[in-house]
Formats: C-alpha cells, sequence, structure tokens
C-alpha cells in the first residue's frame, strides 16, 4: 500500500471561552463579566487537528510557563517552548497583542508573527504580558455584550484578574500557531500550562504564590479547590470540596470534564463579581463566600463548568438563569439552605423590573434579569417538565441535550429541547416566559416535595449575629474568624441549627479545638425549626488553634499580653511646696492584641506607686496620679519611660500662720494627705473615653458578612 505523503498547512486556532460570573451579593444589580472577548487555547490536553489521512501523524507539543514577578506587580512573565517533530519544517506563534517579548530561541520575529528558524528540536519565545484586567462599567458582575450598568452601580477599576507582586491570579495568555510540512495521518498538538515555582493551574487560569489544595474524586472528575495563603476562607475547605463534589454526581446534564479547579480569591483585592468561571474547568471564588446562602456562588460558578454549550444572543439568558437556579437547588438539597430561602431566590424573578424583562431579548435586561427572572423561568420549566412526564424529565435533560449541540444555542433550541423531552404543552410554557414580559410564581413546599422528591431532615448551621466574640479582662467584643487573643482571653461562639428538611430529626453539634472535640450539643428539631447554641474557650496557652464549630472553621492565634508603653506625661511646670498635683501619662498598646503590665510612678528616682494596666488592641488610656512635694527646688516626675521635671516653691507667708516645714516629698491619695501613696490608676472619665477610642479602632473587630 503507498503511504500518503503531503506538504500540509495547519492552523491551530485560539480556543473560545466565555468567562460567566456570579454577582457580589443577594442584592447586587449583576450583569454579565466578560473581562475580554479573547480566549486561550492553554489547556493542558492532546487535542487532534486533522490533516489528509485519519491515522495518527506526528505531535507538536508546546508548554507554557508561567512566572511571578514581585519586583513588577501587574506584569507575568511567560515561556512558551515547542517540541517539533521532523516531519514539521515550518511553525509560527501569533502572541496576545499586550504581550511583550524580551528573548527568543531559535525563533525570530516575522511582521506580527514568531517564526521558528527551523534549528534544533524546537525553541521558545519569552514574553510579558499585562495581567491585570479590570471592568469599569458596572463592577458587581461581568458584564455581556450588549449590557451596561445603572450610574449608580458603576465601579472603577475593579479586577477580574490580579497580579499583586506577591502573588498572582491570572488567565493564561493566548495564542495562535500555524505549521507546515510533510506527514502522514493527523498532526497532533500537545498543550500544557504549568506554574514557576508555588502554584497551580487548571490550563485557563493560574494562582502563582503560596497555597494549599484540596481534592476530591466524584463519578470521575477530579476537584480540586485551591486555598491561597493570602486568602482567608470563611467556610471551611472541607465542606466547600464536599458540596461541589456532592454537585458533581448530582448534575447529570453530560459528560464531566476529567478535573475542575476552583480558586478562593484573596479578599485583598476588589474584585469585579463574587466569582468568575473562565475556560472549560476553571473557576475563582471570593474565599469568604458562604455556603448558606441561596445565591452560593460556589455553586454557580461549578455549574458553569458543566455547560458545554455555546449560545448566541436570544439564548444567552441561558447560561447565568440555569448556573443561578441550580445553585440555589443544589443548595437546599446540600441542606445549606431551607425551603424558604430557595423560594424567596425564586420570588426576586417576581419584582419589577427585572420581572417584565423578555429573556429572548438582552436589550430589555434590567437588574439582572437573566439572573433573577431567568432563575425562576428555568424552576418553572422544570417544575412543568416533571409535572408533565411524572418525575421521568427534568430540566437537566433540556441541558443535556443543549451541551451535545455543536452549534452555538438560540432560544428557538431551548424550546425544541424542551419539546423532545416532554411535548408540546410544556414547550408553550416555555415560550411563554422566554419570549413574553410574563413572570411566573414559585412554587410551595409542598408541591416541591411531591415533584422533587422530599429532603430528609438536614440541618444547616449560621454563626449567630455577632458571633464570634472574645471577652475577658481586656475586652468584650465581636471578632473575625481569625483573631488573635492574649492568654486569658476566652473565645464565644454561637450559632443557629436549623432543619431544613422535610422530616424531624437530631442534630450534633461540636466544638472541636485541634481535632479534639471539647463539647457537645444535640437536640430533635422538626422541619423548620431552629435552636440557638452557644460554645466557648478560654485559652491560656500562647499558640495557634484550629477551631470548628459545625461547618465554621476559626484559625485562634493566642500570644502572650503585649507590653504597653507610655508615650508622654504631663505635669504643671511649677507647683507649691506641700500642695498635692496631678501628673498624667498616655498609656499606648499599639499591638493586634491585648496588652497588660505594670506602670510605676516615681518621685527623684524614688518608686511611690506601681498599678497593673490592661489595654484592649490598638488602643490608649490616661494613667493619673497625685503627687506632694516637700522641698523647694527641681524634681524629676518619672512614669514608666517618661518624665518630665517640676519646679516647686515655697508658698507665700502670712501673718498669725505657722508653716508646718515638716512635709514629706511623695505621692497622695487625691490630695488626701497620704502617706507617699499613689491613688489606684484608672480611666476614670479621660481615661474611659480614650480606651473606648481605641477599642472602637481596634484592628477588624467587626466580622465580614
Amino acid at each position: 500500500m503507498d503511504r500518503r505523503v503531503a506538504l500540509l498547512t495547519v492552523l491551530l486556532v485560539s480556543l473560545v471561552a466565555a468567562p460567566a460570573a456570579t454577582p457580589v451579593s443577594e442584592t447586587s444589580d449583576a450583569a454579565t463579566l466578560d473581562p475580554s472577548r479573547s480566549a486561550s487555547d492553554a489547556i493542558a490536553s492532546n487535542e487532534t487537528v486533522h490533516a489528509a489521512a485519519e491515522t495518527a501523524g506526528p505531535t507538536i507539543s508546546r508548554t507554557l510557563t508561567l512566572h511571578l514577578t514581585p519586583d513588577r506587580p501587574g506584569e507575568i512573565r511567560t515561556v512558551v517552548s515547542f517540541d517539533i517533530p521532523e516531519e514539521v519544517t515550518e511553525l509560527g506563534v501569533q502572541l496576545q497583542s499586550n504581550a511583550d517579548v524580551q528573548s527568543t530561541e531559535n525563533f525570530e520575529r516575522d511582521g506580527g508573527r514568531y517564526v521558528w528558524t527551523g534549528d534544533g528540536s524546537g525553541g521558545s519565545v519569552t514574553f510579558t504580558y499585562d495581567a491585570n484586567e479590570t471592568s469599569d462599567m458596572g463592577g458587581r458582575a461581568a458584564l455581556a455584550e450588549g449590557l451596561g450598568a445603572t450610574s449608580a452601580d458603576a465601579q472603577v477599576a475593579e479586577y477580574a484578574f490580579a497580579d499583586t507582586g506577591d502573588w498572582a491570579l491570572v488567565r493564561a495568555p493566548s495564542m495562535g500557531v500555524d505549521a507546515s510540512g510533510y506527514w502522514e495521518g493527523s498532526l497532533r498538538f500537545e498543550r500544557e500550562v504549568t506554574v514557576a515555582g508555588e502554584g497551580t493551574t487548571g490550563g485557563y487560569m493560574a494562582y502563582l504564590g503560596p497555597m494549599t489544595t484540596y481534592s476530591e474524586t466524584a463519578d470521575g472528575q477530579e476537584i480540586t479547590l485551591a486555598v491561597p495563603d493570602a486568602a482567608e476562607m470563611r467556610e471551611s475547605p472541607e465542606a466547600v470540596l464536599a458540596s461541589l463534589a456532592n454537585a458533581s454526581e448530582r448534575l447529570r446534564v453530560g459528560q464531566r470534564d476529567e478535573t475542575a479547579l476552583v480558586i478562593a480569591a484573596p479578599r485583598t483585592v476588589d474584585w469585579s463579581s463574587a466569582g468568575l468561571q473562565y475556560g472549560d474547568t476553571d473557576a475563582w471564588v471570593v474565599a469568604d463566600a458562604r455556603l448558606d446562602r441561596a445565591n452560593n456562588v460556589w455553586l454557580h460558578e461549578y455549574v458553569h463548568t458543566r455547560q458545554e454549550f455555546r449560545t448566541d444572543r436570544s439564548g444567552r439568558w441561558l447560561t447565568e438563569a440555569s448556573a443561578d437556579y441550580y445553585a440555589a437547588l443544589l443548595a437546599y438539597e446540600q441542606g445549606h439552605i431551607g425551603f424558604d430561602a430557595f423560594r424567596e431566590k425564586l420570588e426576586r424573578g417576581t419584582a419589577d423590573p427585572q420581572s417584565t424583562a423578555v429573556l429572548a431579548e438582552p436589550a430589555t435586561w434590567s437588574n439582572s434579569a437573566n439572573y433573577l427572572k431567568g432563575a425562576l423561568v428555568t424552576g418553572g420549566i422544570d417544575r412543568e417538565l416533571r409535572t408533565a412526564t411524572d418525575g421521568e424529565a427534568t430540566f437537566q435533560r433540556v441541558l443535556r441535550r443543549l451541551n451535545d449541540q455543536e452549534s452555538n444555542v438560540d432560544n428557538s433550541d431551548i424550546l425544541a429541547a424542551v419539546e423532545a423531552v416532554s411535548g408540546s404543552d410544556v414547550r408553550s410554557y416555555a415560550d411563554r416566559y422566554t419570549t413574553g414580559s410574563e413572570a411566573p410564581e414559585p412554587w410551595s413546599r409542598e408541591t416541591h416535595a411531591e415533584l422533587f422528591g422530599p429532603v430528609p431532615a438536614s440541618f444547616a448551621y449560621m454563626l449567630a449575629d455577632g458571633s464570634p466574640t472574645v471577652a475577658g479582662p481586656y475586652r468584650n467584643t465581636t471578632v473575625n474568624m481569625s483573631p488573635t487573643l492574649a492568654v486569658g482571653e476566652t473565645l464565644e461562639i454561637g450559632a443557629t441549627v436549623e432543619n431544613v428538611g422535610d422530616g424531624d430529626g437530631t442534630y450534633e453539634t461540636q466544638l472541636v479545638v485541634d481535632g479534639s472535640v471539647e463539647a457537645t450539643e444535640s437536640g430533635e428539631l422538626g422541619p423548620g425549626e431552629t435552636e440557638t447554641l452557644a460554645f466557648e474557650r478560654t485559652f491560656d496557652e500562647a499558640g495557634t488553634y484550629d477551631v470548628r464549630v459545625a461547618n465554621r472553621e476559626l484559625t485562634v492565634t493566642v500570644r502572650e499580653p503585649a507590653t504597653p508603653r507610655v508615650t508622654s506625661i504631663e505635669a504643671p511646670e511649677s507647683v507649691t511646696v506641700g500642695e498635692a498635683f496631678t501628673v498624667r501619662a498616655t498609656v499606648d498598646n499599639e499591638a493586634a492584641w491585648p496588652a497588660a503590665g505594670d506602670v510605676s510612678l516615681s518621685l527623684d528616682g524614688e518608686e511611690s506607686h506601681t498599678d497593673t494596666v490592661r489595654l484592649p488592641p490598638r488602643s490608649r488610656l490616661t494613667y493619673t496620679g497625685r503627687v506632694t512635694i516637700s522641698e523647694a527646688g527641681e524634681h524629676v516626675v518619672r512614669i514608666g519611660g517618661e518624665q518630665v521635671t517640676v519646679t516647686a516653691v515655697e508658698p507665700a507667708t502670712t501673718a498669725g500662720t505657722a508653716g508646718d516645714g515638716d512635709a514629706e516629698d511623695g505621692a497622695t491619695g487625691d490630695g488626701g494627705g497620704g502617706s507617699g501613696e499613689l491613688p489606684m490608676p484608672g480611666f476614670g472619665v479621660t481615661g474611659a473615653v480614650a480606651a473606648l477610642v481605641g477599642l472602637l479602632a481596634g484592628i477588624g473587630l467587626h466580622r465580614r458578612q
């Protein structure tokens, strides 16, 4: 059999990877975030580029390596290297527009491209690109084509991707590759993305910097949660990962990708949305996102990774609508929220102005209609499908058909998929609410149990308002989820537990410190019933402790009290011998945790009194005392490390008055002529106000919502 050998030219084009985003909060007026319409082909996979034959041909290997540049924040250095088989005679690379080439090996510039010189078996191009991508047209979510935000919502320079220098959350750069040569069969193109040093990537997004990864496999899909050291998680990574794995199992909308990567985005950056999914498998979610919300961002972004379809204008509503609906439904079925919260989420689609928007006409959308009304309509179609087919068909079957469609999905395709799995009646329902300005009504708990199946007793936990708190000799106040305490302080955690299922059940909640159970609360609750729980733990030794109550995890740092410092002292310049006068000192605690220490008052080097003072973090108090000098001249009054010179003069004499002449130098109690003792210093009026101001100005005393 003759071998078929031909001169072939292959153009490897960039993959289309449209991003999808989640609004910042349940009350945000969000559009859709689209930081750029350009896409990346930087996915670690094997892809066949068909040539003249069906048999396997040579393979071009391309590796992208991303480097953090701490001295140049906002700039990522990238090395793209190629391993080129001998059958390929020409290869060119087209870099993205903001690439700045630093050096090449076996490549040279040819107009706007970089062309392989033919030397060796490969080569590389090193370039930098601007990593920061912002949205300045609305901010709270990403922008879909044709959508804008109202002036009231406009926020400037919020980030979709960012590089701080110490860490970076970026998308891999895009590029095009063309190749020519002589070969038989299909040219294969292997692409890999890696991170130099600490970090991780799923091929589309990358995190560069110190972090910890958590992984779980569900139905053959490995889900990885990357938690940067710079991020402060509100939920435990294990709880988030378990929720994502459950979603992977429950969503039967087509074949799963082998991997999925979710990055917890540090809150030190002003992000343009609460989450962003990009490419096929990668997403980031703000690190402090909560599971116990109907707007569950973790689940919302994961649902996006299961959407294989691409839409045109009339079908665009489905992308965010289905993600928002299933995020709420899964949150309810997983026990993170109750039915009332699920229903309230859908009810938002019935409110003006989003309720009158036409989903198939994006120009009519306002107030995030594709999210709010879209979720309600998606849910309504799901309910009608279940009703018409006695539970045999659900909206997941519609998504599965659309995921199999190669061409872009428009609204007529959505309607056709609905009809294919149920019939014309449900199609008419879907047509009414996707092409008209009406909005359906949500359904009751009873209807849900009948059509979707009852949810067994399941318990959702949330921190009580104003929790956690710290109590003790220094302060009584709210703290954040990573507090720093002083030895001897008590951490108090209040929580509520709700039975969000449809049956009676018994809950058991534990206080766990460093893996050891230290307290347990249990009880029985009926559907919708709640109970308030309270746990406390006093820390008597310095160290770092992992504290968990239900699915709430805190990292508690305990330190020995800081040392207070006297920063100034005030006293009269001139006083009368034998008459008591007031001395005031300012005592500061500049540390981010409480301080305690002794403050001593002395006159001319002789200590008169010592007291212990305690201060909250980053606070100030005024220490006061009374001093009496019995001898004329200059005298030194010292409190702590500060001192002041006071001049004492003899009192003026009057006829008939004899001076005692036997007064002693020293401190007295409020001028009472005591025996050299200083009255107990305290806050008094001045001190109390100063300490209160210091307390209110302390570090991060209010936990984030």
